[in-house]
């Protein structure tokens, strides 16, 4: 809905609008190589490649005004889902008695490995989620807590039952409820922690 209040606003004043939310860190921003996926006039996302290669490597133009926004939320709800995934199969394996390091290499070399498995697996157990003084969360549990709760609402608009978006949206609002919104989002492991009385997280992470 805001993304085609603002076309219909500029289109009154002749502006063209490209929705175009991108998909990444600031490590993939800094190097350029973020996935930028693009609502709107085909010939007008023409006409913007030269600046949208500046900052992606990886443009999808994903159809009308309004697709690249819910493109958007639909991969960080799925991203948001896989986060939840792995660490309640992270806290099930230690308290069956596995160790972190075998759980990571048997999902890492079979059928439940994905992408947010591999690197939220070392997150988790090496760095902290408080970032260090004077700097910014690389992806804070607000952005993505965040971009969860809207795919809820937009489904909920559409009528589209989302039985593991839904569930997947609980925990992220416990960490933002707690004060963590600034922290990285896997500081939310520590509720799985607790819930299971199961220890994953190493008392001392480098920052």
């Amino acid at each position: 809905e805001v993304v085609h209040t603002i076309v219909e606003k500029a289109s009154a004043k002749n502006v063209n609008v490209l929705d175009a939310p991108v998909s990444g860190g600031i490590e993939q921003r800094e190097k350029g190589t973020l996935s930028i996926m693009a609502g709107g006039d085909p010939n007008i996302l023409s006409q913007a490649m030269p600046v949208l290669k500046t900052f992606g490597d990886q443009i999808f133009h994903t159809g009308p005004n309004g697709t690249g926004a819910s493109i958007k939320l639909i991969n960080n709800m799925l991203a948001g889902i896989n986060m939840v995934a792995t660490m309640e199969a992270l806290v099930l394996g230690v308290k069956a008695g596995l160790k972190v390091q075998t759980i990571k290499e048997v999902i890492g070399a079979s059928s439940g490995n994905n992408k947010v498995f591999e690197g939220l697996v070392d997150k988790i157990t090496t760095i902290n989620p408080e970032p260090p003084e004077g700097q910014t969360a690389n992806q804070g549990l607000h952005t993505i807590g965040k971009d969860v709760r809207l795919a809820n609402e937009m489904a909920q608009n559409l009528s589209v039952p989302l039985s593991l978006g839904s569930s997947a949206l609980q925990p992220f609002l416990t960490g933002l409820a707690k004060g963590w919104a600034d922290k990285e989002y896997w500081v939310i492991m520590e509720l799985f922690e607790k819930l299971s009385d199961t220890k994953i997280r190493p008392s001392k992470r480098k920052t």
